[in-house]
């Protein structure tokens, strides 16, 4: 058994805010309490880099008096290495008054990219995540390991159970990738599957860029239509780090056809446990 991996404060670069406006009130941005609709209002946090909790009462100015969804307006906010990427989500008073009034904010704060429901608002360059050699153009709303820290941590436990000799390494739910492009840097042919079409382009526009002609990117249900047969038997490794769901039809198929090597990477234990038991069922050791 490996040592328990920790990370410091202040280390946490996503999260997602609702922001709502009570009749009479300021905006309230913060965290809905749990099974309910209360709001939270987060003024400090011992959590989040203090970027994400600085960008909060400049949105509260912003959105004074532009906020129509009766839900509250989601606020998905990354820092990416060039600048903070917001993507707002939900009704804002249609009108140029609030474009413009959230531009000029994004401008004067020096945010990389701010959005509305997918839409440019304000774009002062492409967000960007340095990966080893290679950076990746973050999509909107991208979904990245919590901390740099924590992404490390992970990279080297994940590098280190794959034996350097080992050819193709398929990278099964590979997101934007957080395995493969340092899989490839290290000289593996890679082999990567993702659901996310915009992850796999950024994936594919970041690979290109670094030169790892070694490595493709597919975009894929692997839910509903796991890698199988010959693609998993011509594989010396696999990764796979599943979402919160976990990835029982393609373990499934890794148990009949998998190579020696699997790293699994899991946020959930319940459905890693299933999942564990279902290559153990298989012949693997775990």
């Amino acid at each position: 058994m490996l040592p328990l991996e920790s990370v410091g404060p202040a280390t946490r670069r996503r999260a997602e805010f609702i922001a709502v406006q009570p009749a009479g009130k300021p905006v309230q941005i913060g965290f809905r309490r749990r099974s309910s609709h209360w709001v939270e209002v987060i003024e400090t946090c011992m959590v989040l880099r203090p970027a994400l909790v600085e960008a909060l009462p400049l949105l509260r100015g912003a959105l004074d008096g532009m906020i129509e969804d009766r839900e509250g307006l989601r606020l998905h906010i990354i820092e990416a290495d060039n600048g903070l990427d917001i993507a707002l989500s939900g009704g804002l008073k249609p009108g140029f008054e609030t474009q413009v009034r959230l531009a000029q904010t994004a401008e004067a704060a020096g945010w990389a990219r701010l959005t509305h429901d997918e839409r440019p608002v304000a774009v002062r360059e492409q967000p960007w995540l340095g990966l080893g050699q290679a950076s990746v153009p973050l999509p909107q709303r991208a979904f990245l390991q919590p901390s740099e820290d924590g992404q490390a941590i992970l990279q080297t436990l994940v590098l280190a159970a794959i034996p350097d000799e080992v050819g193709l390494v398929l990278d099964l739910y590979s997101g934007h990738s957080t395995f493969a492009l340092p899989l490839a840097e290290r000289g593996h042919r890679v082999a990567a599957y993702e659901g996310a079409a915009p992850a796999i382009s950024a994936l594919e526009a970041a690979a290109r860029e670094a030169g790892f002609s070694g490595l493709t990117a597919t975009t894929r249900d692997l839910n509903a239509w796991p890698v199988s047969g010959a693609a998993l038997r011509d594989a010396g490794a696999v990764v796979i780090d599943p979402p919160r769901a976990g990835a029982k039809a393609q373990c499934e198929a890794l148990a009949q056809d998998g190579p020696s090597t699997i790293v699994a990477v899991s946020c959930n234990p319940s459905t890693f446990a299933r999942d564990a038991r279902i290559l153990r069922d298989g012949g693997y050791d775990l």
